[in-house]
Parts: structure tokens; sequence; C-alpha cells
């Protein structure tokens, strides 16, 4: 469906510039056109013009309960801070990150993101650098502005310089050194806006994943061009990984070419099926009632029909088996000395695949 979109001024309070979608004409009803924003870049640090001016414009002084903000009685947009590590952003990041900005009508949501050094002494080692971490989060749709270096706990001189109403988290205690919960105090104070965790994908479970299937991750970006050096991988397990890459194409290709003759045979037995007679009889005119070979030009008329009947030539020794086959039952044994070498195929070793 085409999309149609005009920049309008929103009405105060809001002052701000947006993109609007609306549905074409053919779409529309009374109640159309409905009108969703669009973000067309990353969401400003904390210290970027549009961050700071968005910021100045808020009259902090206007302060709002939970109910009024959930009932949508408010004079400007209600600034919520969720933050987090956000270690290799995934759907469970998102999805906590859109109920954030869901939790009441009118949202500028504030995401804060823990810096390398903070995060390494209070939770451990992140794959993301902080950097990238930042990046990641600014990117999400769902987010208007980055907090850089966030503060693992919030203490009021943080919360009222970026002017947060609401502090949005799971409900579940998020312990400090002390063992107390660090959002007691916002949850007391009826500032904190609760989420739902998204069950089975944690930033933990695929770094689990990765761990477990260690080997296969190793071989696979071996074989995509990086150093066992650029893997931290030993001489030794390099070359062992080397070695399993190229098993596993031998495998691969050698089950390619098992398929592919498997194929083969069961068009070669429909082949004969549908044309067997034909051959078998243009092989028996090739001799005479006596066993006798009566023309080389019907030889070379048989020779021309296995080129012209798709049928493979290395499949000569079936044609013949079953032309002397014919022979011994219709005209005797005696016939069949004619071509002795040949040896049924149920004699034969049975082709391994």
């Amino acid at each position: 469906m085409r999309q149609f979109h005009y920049n309008v001024s929103l009405p105060q309070p809001i002052v701000k510039i947006a993109s609007i979608v609306f549905p074409p004409p053919s779409f529309r009803t009374l109640d159309c056109p409905i009108a969703f924003e669009s973000h067309s870049k990353p969401a400003p640090f904390s210290e970027d013009p549009e961050a700071v001016l968005e910021r100045e414009q808020c009259d902090y002084t206007q302060r709002f309960t939970f109910k009024a903000a959930k009932a949508g009685r408010c004079t400007r947009r209600i600034r919520v801070y969720a933050d987090g590590i956000y270690d290799l952003f995934h759907q469970g990041h998102s999805r906590q990150l859109m109920q954030a900005k869901n939790i009441f009508p009118n949202v500028y949501l504030i995401v804060g993101v823990c810096s390398d050094e903070l995060t390494y002494s209070k939770k451990g080692r992140t794959v993301m650098t902080d950097e990238e971490r930042y990046e990641a989060v600014r990117h999400c749709r769902y987010v208007d502005e980055i907090v850089r270096d966030a503060p693992w706990e919030l203490d009021d001189d943080f919360i009222n310089k970026h002017k947060i109403d609401f502090v949005a988290h799971d409900e579940i205690p998020y312990e400090n050194d002390s063992g107390d919960d660090i959002y007691a105090t916002l949850k007391a104070r009826g500032m904190f806006a609760a989420t739902e965790r998204t069950e089975g994908v944690s930033t933990s479970d695929i770094v689990a994943r990765i761990v477990r299937d260690y080997d296969i991750y190793v071989r696979r970006n071996l074989a995509r061009g990086y150093s066992a050096k650029e893997l931290n991988v030993s001489f030794l397990n390099e070359k062992k990984f080397r070695l399993q890459n190229k098993m596993e194409e031998l495998k691969d290709k050698s089950k390619k070419v098992m398929e592919n003759i498997g194929e083969k045979r069961f068009d070669m037995i429909q082949k004969w099926e549908e044309k067997s007679r034909d051959f078998i009889d243009a092989f028996l005119l090739l001799f005479g009632r006596e066993g006798r070979l009566v023309s080389f030009e019907i030889v070379y008329a048989v020779i021309y029909q296995f080129f012209i009947s798709d049928i493979p030539l290395s499949s000569l020794g079936f044609f013949l088996y079953f032309a002397v086959t014919h022979l011994e039952r219709e005209q005797g044994k005696a016939y069949a000395s004619v071509f002795p070498s040949i040896e049924p195929p149920e004699r034969r070793k049975p082709f391994e695949q």
C-alpha cells in the first residue's frame, strides 16, 4: 500500500515538526487520517542541541500523578526514563522499550546506557563496547533520547537534570551492593512504571548459545576468512577446525553426487521399462533362428537407437542381459552362450551409497 507523507505542525503544547503518514484516499474514512510518527534519523544524545531544546521547553514545575498521566490529562509530554546495558541488543530489549514508550498516551522516552567501565565493575564483561551499545539503542524506533554513561542508581540530581517524570523497568527487585532494590525509592514516590520481561530471550541466553556451539562458529568464521589470531585460536585447533571444514565439504559433495546418481538411476529404469521391448526386438534381429549374426546393418541400427534414446551407453550391459534372458526363454539356453561373459545384475556386488 502506498503512503502519502505530509509535514505538518502539531498543536501546542507539543512544539515539534513531525512527519505524518496518511493512508491513500481510497482507504480513508470519516475518522481518517490516522497519524503515525515516522523517524528518519537516530535519536539524539542528551547533550545534542535537539535534546537540549526539548528539555528546556519542558515545564518541569508541572508534575503529574501516574493516574493523570495514564488518563492523558497532561499539558506536556511525559518524560519516561529507562536504563540498562543493552548488550547484543535483541527483541527483548526492543519490547521493553516499546512498553515504556506506550505506558502513557504522550511519552518522550529517554534511555540511559551504562558505560563499559561501570558495567565491568558491577556486572561483568560485555560483548559489545559502550559506543556500539549506544548506537544500537539510539536506532531503535521507540527511543527519543540517549543518555551516555548512565548511572547504576538514580539520585535526585540526575532525575531533576533530565526532568524525568517516571522510570520504567520490570518489577523484579534489582539489588545494589547493600542488597536493597535500587528502584525502591522511586516505587515509594509513585515514579515507577512497570514493564514486563520477554521470556525465553536474554543476552545471557545468546552468549550461552555461542559458548555451546563454539566449534561451529569458529569453523564458520575460519571458512569466511578470519585468521586464527583474530579468533584467539591455537595453531593446532586451527588445523583441526580447518580439517573438519574440509570433511564437511566432502560429505556435502558426496551426498549431492549420491543423490544425483540415485535420480539418474531411477530415470534410467523408467526409460528401460518404456523402451526395453523395442531394444530386445531390435537385438533379436541381429541373429537368425540358429543364433548367427544376420547383418552388420542391423548392428549399426541397434547402436544408433542407443545414441538417440537418451539412455547412457554405460547401461548397455543391462540391455544385453535382458536380451540374453529373452533368448534363454524363447530359444533355449544354447543361444545364451553367444554372450557367456555377461553376469546378471543380481549377482553383482550392490552399489554402496
